[in-house]
């Protein structure tokens, strides 16, 4: 159960109140750090400490969604009614998202979760690098790889309420930019290991790099401007932003 220092219950009001707790690997019940936290709608989001703690503060009382998402684990998004006297000890389990290890002819290992990714590949539709190209400086430079290799593809720098952060922009389904027109960043779907981290819904904000960059490193990686998308990474036909799909070390 997560301890809550005498400091912060103080913070917390009549009209506005807290939501403090854990988020754990469901196997073994370990904490994760790193994970994000988000109340869907009113863009209140933060990252779990070491311990897996997190605290979302200055909170309404009311209905919103949850949204917790870390690497590795397969994400939670679920109804939460926040009481007017806030939460302290939520506990949040994720499930890990596996991959399988295969072999293939010739006695050459592949993991499994890659096989969708040489076959697309090999259709030609998007835009595909492996760990050739996005490690040609270290695996840690993947990010600045993919953006020199991917037409419209940016790293660009967003604002909210709740702090700043680095993200994927790429181009609207039909945009035209004439003079230099200022318009909004337009944040493709983000999807790493076949798990949706990021959809561009409404009142979601953008998926900060730093989530991706500290957890295993990506080893390929496909991009799909909107009107390329293909349907497994396009539910809805929502991905007006197009699609960066991700794959990482397992």
């Amino acid at each position: 159960m997560t301890t809550i220092p005498e400091s912060a219950r103080a913070q917390q009001t009549a009209s506005r109140v807290a939501l403090l707790g854990t988020v754990l690997a469901e196997q073994g019940e370990r904490p994760i750090a790193g994970a994000q936290v988000e109340l869907v709608g009113n863009g209140n989001m933060t990252t779990t400490d070491s311990s897996g703690v997190f605290a979302l503060w200055d909170i309404v009382p009311g209905r919103y969604r949850l949204m917790v998402r870390a690497l590795g684990f397969a994400p939670l998004d679920v109804p939460l009614v926040v009481p007017v006297d806030g939460l302290d000890a939520l506990e949040i389990l994720l499930p890990p998202t596996l991959g399988r290890v295969e072999v293939r002819a010739g006695g050459i290992p592949r993991e499994a979760h890659l096989r969708g990714f040489d076959q697309r590949r090999r259709w030609g539709s998007g835009r595909f690098m492996d760990s050739t190209r996005l490690h040609a400086y270290g695996p840690m430079q993947w990010a600045t790889q993919l953006t020199a290799n991917t037409p419209f593809l940016r790293i660009v720098r967003f604002e909210s309420i709740f702090g700043s952060g680095y993200t994927f922009a790429g181009r609207r389904r039909g945009a035209v930019s004439l003079r230099g027109d200022v318009r909004s960043e337009c944040y493709p779907h983000i999807i790493v290991d076949n798990v949706v981290m990021y959809a561009n819904g409404i009142g979601e904000l953008p998926l900060d790099i730093s989530f991706l960059t500290g957890g295993p490193p990506v080893v390929a990686s496909e991009y799909y401007a909107a009107s390329q998308v293909p349907a497994e990474f396009d539910k809805g036909g929502l991905a007006v932003c197009g699609a960066l799909v991700l794959w990482t070390q397992r």
